[in-house]
């Protein structure tokens, strides 16, 4: 069965139409309270504000009190018109109506017959505190005589569109005069229809919110003709940098031109063209000091760039990451989410999709996604959190947004298993898996699934797996609100705060020790008595759901009728309980690989949240008295100590006593020599976050070896 998405259906057009201070994070916990759980997660407003053509919320941002969030109209009906379109010029229209046709076979989807009809105006809603109430404040006008899609087609007389089908950024910008301003970015609707005919995309400017006035555009002029790209339909990642407002122009695919104006108001030529026209950036991000640009290369693999935006245009550009970050094989093409937590720049991917982090010397680390050599300082890239690409799950195709109330670090998913849902093979294998996901951590280390089926439950038929992706993401003093894609039933917007604390804790820090047995050591942390703790285990099996056309051609190679090698998290099976903070599960199969979580269970029946996940065999070496010294020493290079200990030498002097002693079979006293570095205060942040990880890591290694004295690897410990 070809499966396809919005996601792939935009992007096979281009083929064939060619931190300030934080509080200090202990082990596997942060400092606000506890993560957001799936329940403290409630619907605002009904999915799609009682509208099912409201698909997407594209753009939300929290500004003068209010919560406003850009609609993307009908986008999976657009975008499978788009494909149709394109695949009748490529393929003709007999077999372009076999593999792809319109309208789509998915009786689930709102599509018109007639794609003309489709309801298109673009909508801005906003969210009032006071009320409580969601207030539509803008409307796109529907007065452009549709010209058809493209010559030699004749017009769709009498249907009319919309200047805009979607707002994809909003952006706060203070102007010369003081005026706050907010500017919404829009894209218009030549993904289908005749670009040569239809009005280039529109900014649309506010003071008060509810009045949105177009920018000059006059034709002619820079904003009004965009010359350097004439697939213009998008702007994408606005944001306010050096006194200017910056934002990509390109296709509706994402990569775009960086353009940007001092003077944004004034429309026309006070915008210019700030990077080289030839190269196409996804994402932008402000991060100490600098504007960091997510790249898109669909050959070698996504970049990250950084400059100052000093001098004449085009501006200079610095290279911070390298292709790929270093994957060679299949590497994600394009950046498409950055954001700034606790000192830190993080970089959500594309397919397959990763993320890493970017430290402020510029030296970045694999968080998610696979092992890799970074062919810069050929040192070896693991990945912090043990998971790979995807967090497990490679349908979860794009780290789609982040944001990080109470100080968690949240990353939201597009997850493509949803446009399986009524293949008779494979919907059965993903329906438990169907739906955006959420993942949160406290320390990057260690990464709990909020929810993997797009907060599915009895009481939201429409969400769950037709909320196949977290789009967008929004901080608030009145809590953090999500908008979804949902193509079925409309977007839905979920409203998160902090509840009442879990009837039992969470198991902190799960971490798994290969065993010289072959078996899964699993072992974690907890603050309660009297509990059992269930150990669950999922198999990782390879699955064919996307067929490697257009954005899935890797290395710029697309095969039409060939695969993605998928994996998919199968169901979990409960395979031991104990009362011990370990596990040894001498049943793991010694092939395949597998997916971890342990809850707890009170006295009383009550169940705790689950565990943070982890994977075996281990993509993440475990940590050793030998690798703590190489950090300790790369840390020095990087000047992380604080001046009263610049060269690390307390650390240094530490991990050799403990070292000596662990040596000596004195794990007890080793223990003892290294548990006050979990609470040190010598290595700066954020450093200082992944160091007391690092060092718990290896107490938690000695404390099962003292346990599990012929299991656990080691050539440290207790050697002659």
């Amino acid at each position: 069965m070809l499966n396809y998405s919005s996601r792939s259906a935009f992007l096979f057009i281009s083929l064939v139409a060619c931190l300030g201070p934080a509080a200090h994070f202990a082990e596997g916990q942060a400092v606000n309270g506890f993560p957001l759980l799936a329940n403290n997660f409630q619907l605002s407003a009904p999915h799609g504000f009682g509208d099912r053509n409201n698909s997407w919320a594209q753009a939300m941002i929290w500004w003068n009190g209010y919560l406003y969030v850009g609609i993307a109209r009908d986008s999976e009906c657009l975008s499978l018109f788009a494909v149709n379109e394109a695949a009748v010029a490529l393929l003709g229209e007999t077999l372009a109506q076999e593999l792809l046709p319109y309208p789509p076979l998915d009786p689930d989807l709102p599509c018109t017959a007639n794609p003309a009809a489709l309801p298109l105006a673009a909508q801005i809603w906003r969210w009032s505190p006071v009320t409580n109430a969601w207030t539509q404040v803008y409307e796109s006008p529907d007065t452009l005589p549709n010209p058809g899609p493209g010559p030699p087609a004749p017009p769709e007389t009498g249907y009319f569109l919309p200047y805009e089908d979607a707002f994809r950024g909003f952006a706060a910008y203070t102007e010369s005069n003081g005026t706050q301003a907010l500017y919404a970015f829009g894209v218009n609707t030549t993904i289908a229809w005749d670009r040569n005919e239809l009005p280039p995309p529109r900014i649309l400017r506010t003071t008060d919110g509810v009045t949105w006035t177009p920018l000059p555009q006059d034709p002619g002029t820079f904003l009004g003709t965009l010359p350097f790209n004439s697939d213009h339909a998008s702007y994408r990642s606005p944001v306010s940098y050096n006194g200017m407002l910056f934002t990509l122009c390109g296709p509706v695919e994402g990569q775009g031109n960086l353009i940007a104006s001092a003077n944004p108001s004034q429309g026309d030529n006070a915008w210019f063209l700030a990077g080289s026209a030839s190269v196409f950036y996804y994402e932008l991000a402000v991060f100490n000091g600098w504007l960091y640009l997510g790249g898109y290369d669909p050959q070698n693999g996504y970049e990250v760039w950084k400059t100052q935006a000093q001098g004449s245009p085009p501006y200079q550009m610095t290279l911070v990451v390298p292709p790929g970050a270093g994957l060679t094989s299949m590497p994600s093409p394009s950046v498409v989410s950055m954001f700034v937590h606790y000192g830190r720049l993080y970089v959500g991917t594309a397919t397959f999709a990763e993320l890493i982090r970017i430290n402020a010397d510029d030296t970045w680390d694999l968080v998610m996604g696979e092992p890799r050599v970074d062919p810069v300082t050929n040192e070896m890239k693991y990945p912090l959190s043990n998971l790979d690409s995807g967090f497990g799950l490679t349908l979860n195709d794009h780290v789609w947004y982040q944001d990080d109330p109470n100080n968690y670090l949240y990353a939201g998913t597009y997850n493509a298993s949803t446009g399986s849902h009524l293949s008779p093979t494979l919907a059965p294998l993903l329906q438990p898996t169907m739906g955006g996901q959420l993942y949160v951590t406290p320390d990057d280390w260690h990464w709990t699934a909020v929810t993997t089926n797009g907060f599915a439950g009895p009481s939201n038929p429409e969400g769950g797996m037709w909320d196949y992706g977290i789009r967008t993401m929004s901080s608030t003093p009145y809590g953090v609100f999500i908008g979804t894609a949902n193509d079925y039933w409309g977007t839905g917007l979920y409203q998160g705060n902090i509840g009442p604390s879990p009837p039992a804790q969470a198991p902190l820090a799960l971490e798994i020790e290969q065993t010289k047995s072959g078996g899964a050591l699993l072992s974690w942390t907890a603050e309660l008595n009297d509990v059992t703790y269930q150990v669950w285990r999922a198999p990782m099996l390879p699955i064919q759901v996307r067929q490697n056309f257009s954005f899935e051609g890797f290395n710029g190679t697309p095969a039409f009728g060939s695969y993605i090698p998928d994996v998919y998290v199968g169901p979990y099976q409960l395979v031991g309980t104990t009362t011990s903070t370990t596990y040894l599960d001498s049943t793991v199969p010694a092939t395949g690989e597998f997916m971890y979580y342990v809850n707890a269970l009170t006295s009383k029946g009550a169940a705790s949240p689950p565990s943070n996940l982890t994977t075996f065999p281990l993509l993440l070496p475990p940590v050793t008295f030998a690798g703590l010294l190489t950090e300790v020493n790369t840390l020095v290079e990087r000047q992380r100590f604080v001046p009263t200990d610049a060269a690390g030498a307390t650390e240094i002097a530490l991990i050799k006593t403990a070292l000596a002693d662990a040596a000596a079979c004195n794990l007890s006293a080793a223990i003892t020599v290294l548990t006050p570095q979990t609470n040190g205060r010598t290595v700066l942040v954020p450093d200082q976050v992944d160091y007391h990880v690092m060092v718990a890591k290896l107490i938690r290694r000695l404390q099962l070896y003292t346990k599990y004295p012929t299991q656990v690897i080691t050539t440290e410990f207790c050697q002659p």
